[in-house]
């Protein structure tokens, strides 16, 4: 996420877990966190906007939720199949 942007002259701070963080606008924010962005103008009236990045997922994540949902469906289907297999030979 980047803020850039400002209609008019003004300045904007930026909190990440309500400690002031440096910040230029145009820079990217992408670490986890709950943020809050106070912008205020050259009046001194400020405004502020809230918000949480929960997670970024990147090629590695996907790649291991993807590995891990194929074995999981893997497993499940050798445990159906051999139970299958046994109710087979019983009847």
């Amino acid at each position: 996420m980047t803020i850039d942007g400002l209609a008019e002259e003004g300045t904007v701070e930026v909190y990440k877990d309500g400690q002031k963080i440096a910040y230029s606008l145009g820079d990217e924010i992408k670490d986890y966190g709950h943020y809050e962005v106070v912008v205020t103008d050259a009046l001194g009236n400020s405004r502020t906007y809230a918000f949480t990045l929960r997670f970024q997922m990147n090629a590695w994540a996907i790649t291991l939720i993807a590995v891990d949902l194929a074995a999981a469906i893997g497993v499940t289907a050798t445990i159906v199949l051999k139970r299958k297999r046994v109710f087979k030979k019983r009847g």
